[in-house]
């Protein structure tokens, strides 16, 4: 797949410490650039060890709120925790308030916005959808890590104006780096080490791991606190043979979670719901690029092609 002269927005909550999500953001932008890509990160901050990440590959990370943005010259804005800067908020909220002969000649050139959720966790409540009639207004296409994180999230979108808006599942891939050639075991052959990344460890798969020490097998661990983001990327060194990477906790059944919203490094300011003119073609027509189809194109200067469907 050929993104080139595609232009993509990748917003975050904060770019510190090591988290599962910046991973996720890191690795996605590396491989969207990868595949020809103009690609630029939008956060609240910009340090620690997981800085070295996005700097290694030259990914471009801005952490201005008020950071002079054209949202027209984008093609896709994936937004994680449902983060905006506030030029796209603006700018949205100036397409509401136009009219519809106007929303007519601007529709074509809104870029496509993906909203990203990545957990289920009562306790990381910016990975639900908390700002009231956002996705539902805007989104073209909606993605979970699992397919039990979609259904805990739907009792928070209103039903009826969230039905034509396409979901599907973002598993979080494991980058192809990950893959290396390694001797087949001979038969009989026990594992002899494992290695469990994960952020947000599950208690039963803890109890696992000890039952796995129990019966002599070298255990580790990569979690909260790892002060180098290399850590995660090479296992390698480590010589563990299976490797149980991105371990989910289980939503709980009842899917309540705290209605608040969480400091995601912006407070948005929205004037009303976005009343998008012809946004369900809108969005059946980006879901045909997802899939890889032919996009649409704006005479000649970009080429609109591209899915990330085929990630």
């Amino acid at each position: 797949m050929d993104l080139t002269n595609t232009r993509i927005l990748i917003s975050h909550t904060t770019i510190a410490q090591v988290m599962g999500s910046t991973i996720v953001t890191a690795q996605l932008a590396s491989c969207l650039k990868r595949k020809g890509a103009e690609v630029l990160v939008f956060a609240s901050t910009f340090e620690g060890s997981l800085k070295e990440m996005f700097e290694r590959d030259d990914i471009p990370v801005i952490t201005d709120e008020e950071a002079d943005l054209d949202l027209y010259s984008f093609d896709y804005v994936w937004v994680n925790s449902q983060v905006l800067p506030f030029a796209f908020v603006r700018a949205l909220d100036g397409f509401n308030a136009a009219s519809e002969q106007e929303q007519e000649e601007r529709l074509p050139n809104l870029p496509r916005f993906i909203f990203n959720h990545m957990g289920a966790m009562e306790t990381v409540c910016d990975e639900y959808p908390y700002i009231p009639l956002l996705e539902e207004s805007i989104a073209s296409l909606e993605v979970y890590v699992s397919p039990e994180a979609r259904d805990a999230m739907q009792p928070f979108y209103d039903e009826t104006l969230n039905e034509g808006v396409p979901q599907t599942i973002f598993p979080n891939p494991a980058p192809s780096e990950f893959a290396f050639d390694r001797p087949v075991p001979a038969k009989g052959a026990r594992s002899q080490s494992v290695l469990c990344v994960s952020g947000h460890m599950p208690a039963e798969v803890g109890e696992a791991l000890e039952l796995l020490r129990e019966q002599g097998l070298s255990v580790h661990h990569i979690g909260p606190g790892l002060p180098l983001a290399d850590g995660i990327v090479d296992n390698t060194s480590m010589g563990a043979d299976p490797v149980a990477a991105g371990i989910q906790h289980r939503p709980r059944q009842d899917g309540s979670v705290l209605h608040a919203l969480c400091h995601t490094g912006l407070r948005l300011r929205l004037s009303g719901r976005f009343r998008l003119f012809g946004c369900r073609e809108h969005r059946a027509r980006s879901l045909c690029e997802l899939l890889g189809s032919r996009g649409r194109e704006d005479d000649g200067q970009r080429d609109r092609r591209g899915a990330f469907g085929q990630l």
